[in-house]
């Protein structure tokens, strides 16, 4: 439903001719299809939103959209299309807050979180003969909080000099965070493995998953982390529920890298408490993460 002009950096929705067969398709199929209720369009992300809205529309239908970053919420643009919906679906309780403080506060909001597999046992510090090991997963651009990662790295490896950092994930500032760990003498400790899908066995096979930055959206790597069971560290203040210091995951200042630092050897220097806190995270996972439970949460919504 967008495309981008390659000489700028917008993307530009379509406009309403070049989208009606996209509604003519739409219609079609519902008009093919036995129901005499409710027809929902739903919006999967903020970027389609308009899109969604504007097929509501043109169809006569209950528009719901999914919310999960706090950016936008208080800009006209934005809130000209998501006051057209009729109820919000937020993947934690921090956007839902988020939300409710919005001028967006009278519409409903649900909770759905998103399901995940979790696996049988931690993973973290599983093997004890093995190098101790950190990941990060996740785009790599300017604002992903992988530079003070590196720079933590060189700290810890100040005290642990057989710890390894696989960094997975791809952006355009993967280049100057190559050049950073050259620059700290630190290359034979760090991989760059790209893009993995999926990351999961790549996690699994990690000791602690390092989450540097406070994004302003939902990032699913975090629940993934959890249902691994790694021990997680991670910058306060982010969209993802269930990570609670020395309970779930160990938080430190974002884009300070002697915190960061401080918190991963903890870990290292408390393996026995690390298994601890990376079970109790992978049995929140287990019990507000589980596919069974966002299925049942997406269906009470449509019925509803």
């Amino acid at each position: 439903c967008y495309f981008n002009d390659p000489r700028t950096t917008e993307i530009y929705p379509l406009s309403l001719h070049a989208a009606l067969p996209i509604f003519a398709a739409v219609r079609e199929r519902i008009n093919a299809l036995p129901h005499d209720g409710t027809v929902i369009v739903q919006g999967l992300t903020l970027s389609t939103a308009p899109m969604a809205a504007t097929i509501a529309t043109q169809l006569g239908a209950e528009l719901v959209l999914e919310v999960a970053s706090v950016v936008g919420l208080q800009e006209a643009d934005s809130l000209r299309t998501l006051s057209q919906a009729s109820a919000f679906i937020a993947p934690s309780e921090t956007i839902r807050s988020a939300l409710k403080a919005s001028p967006l506060a009278a519409r409903s909001v649900e909770v759905i979180r998103p399901g995940v597999q979790t696996d049988d046992a931690p993973a973290a510090f599983s093997d004890a003969q093995s190098a101790p090991s950190l990941v990060f997963a996740g785009a790599l651009h300017a604002r992903s909080g992988v530079d003070t990662l590196l720079r933590a790295t060189k700290r810890v490896l100040h005290r642990h000099p057989n710890v390894q950092l696989f960094v997975i994930g791809k952006g355009a500032a993967e280049a100057d965070f190559r050049h950073l760990a050259t620059s700290l003498d630190i290359s034979l400790n760090v991989t760059f493995a790209g893009r993995l899908e999926p990351a999961r066995p790549a996690l699994r096979a990690a000791d602690i998953f390092c989450l540097p930055r406070a994004s302003p959206a939902f990032r699913e790597e975090p629940i993934h982390a959890m249902a691994s069971g790694l021990a997680i560290v991670a910058a306060r203040g982010g969209q993802c529920d269930g990570l609670v210091h020395r309970q779930t995951a160990l938080l430190c200042a974002e884009h300070d890298e002697e915190d960061m630092a401080a918190q991963i050897c903890w870990y290292l220097e408390n393996p026995r408490d690390a298994k601890t806190i990376a079970a109790t995270a992978q049995a929140y996972a287990r019990e507000h993460h589980s596919v069974s439970r966002m299925v049942n949460d997406y269906l009470r919504v449509y019925r509803r």
